[in-house]
């Protein structure tokens, strides 16, 4: 009988949520809360031992600990070595948190299909437990995601709507995490083209977070690319040197997140006519990149591409061509030659080869 209700239960699920255009995260919510508990269903001695639970939160913590220290392949691989018993729902919370940091390790590693899917199961998750402080970052980076790395705005949207009523959710958290869930949104609103929407967010996480804390990295990386949108490259070097600074100092000087902004620094000093500073943070991104990440890495070649593009007119040609090919061979050992990502490379390219 027990078994029969939670399958119910799954059916209600899948039903609604293939009924509505826009997921509405109550009733998504409240068909899992009607699965019964998994502890009815499945024999104690199934369930993990403090043992077994305490190991499993040391390889969690020593995954984060990767995470922050830019080892994104290898915090992926520990995190898919971990598990606990399926189906339990008083650690759905942690298993969401497990599934959220393997989420950011695989898009950090340029496995954006597989970071989508671990979002995905970190957000269900967490609605199970009912605290639903990593569904709403877990909705952030999901409708940033589908927008840009997955080319696939329609799905951007729907989780766009899903971070909204994530936001609504966190009123009454502490300001730290709801000042996170605006972040997430920001980056949402600015990857679908809604620069305006992005500000307002971008208004309500400032508010919210404390001036040490590390999301303000975001928050200022989104900042300078809203109003380098907007056509204010001058505002938008500001806010994107004070998220250079603040990287640095967050994550130190050979971190990998500083590889992003450094190559917007590097685009907005050659926008605005500067472009021995230009070269300069350009080289300076993909000597950190390939450092880091390696010389085939999805980031190393998207930013190899992305020099390629920025010195089209300025560097020799032949260096463009080859930094051009170089970084498409490497997109398309990923991605197939096909995916949206490589357009970028293949019209530098060709313009290059003219």
């Amino acid at each position: 009988a027990c078994t029969e209700a939670r399958r119910a239960g799954l059916d209600e699920l899948i039903s609604r949520l293939g009924e509505v255009e826009s997921p509405d995260i109550q009733r998504v919510a409240d068909a899992l809360r009607r699965i019964p508990d998994p502890s009815t269903c499945v024999a104690p001695e199934s369930a993990p031992t403090p043992e077994e639970l305490g190991a499993f939160d040391i390889a969690l913590a020593r995954a984060q600990s990767m995470l922050a220290l830019g080892q994104y392949t290898d915090a992926a691989a520990l995190l898919r070595s971990m598990s606990l018993p399926d189906g339990t729902r008083r650690f759905a919370h942690r298993l969401a948190i497990h599934a959220f940091a393997l989420a950011r390790a695989l898009k950090l590693s340029g496995d954006y299909v597989g970071a989508a899917a671990e979002f995905e199961k970190a957000y269900l998750l967490d609605l199970l437990s009912e605290h639903s402080d990593i569904a709403s970052l877990a909705a952030g980076h999901l409708a940033a995601l589908h927008t840009s790395e997955l080319s696939d705005p329609n799905a951007g949207r729907r989780w766009v709507r899903n971070a909204q009523a994530s936001v609504l959710r966190a009123q009454n958290t502490d300001p730290a995490r709801r000042g996170q869930v605006e972040v997430g949104l920001a980056a949402a609103w600015y990857a679908l083209g809604e620069f305006d929407h992005a500000l307002v967010s971008l208004d309500a996480a400032d508010a919210n977070l404390a001036a040490d804390d590390p999301y303000r990295v975001n928050l200022g990386t989104i900042l300078a690319g809203v109003r380098y949108q907007q056509g204010n490259a001058p505002a938008a070097l500001e806010a994107q040197r004070s998220a250079f600074e603040a990287t640095q100092a967050t994550f130190g000087a050979r971190h990998p997140r500083l590889i992003a902004p450094l190559n917007n620094l590097g685009i907005l000093y050659e926008e605005l006519g500067q472009y021995t500073q230009a070269d300069a943070s350009f080289k300076a991104a993909l000597a950190l990149s390939e450092e880091a990440l390696g010389p085939t890495h999805v980031q190393t070649a998207m930013t190899r591409i992305s020099n390629a593009s920025m010195g089209l007119g300025r560097l020799d040609p032949h260096e463009s061509i080859e930094m051009f090919e170089q970084g498409l061979r490497d997109l398309e050992a990923v991605f197939g030659a096909s995916h949206p990502q490589l357009n970028t490379g293949l019209q530098g390219l060709a313009t290059a080869q003219l």
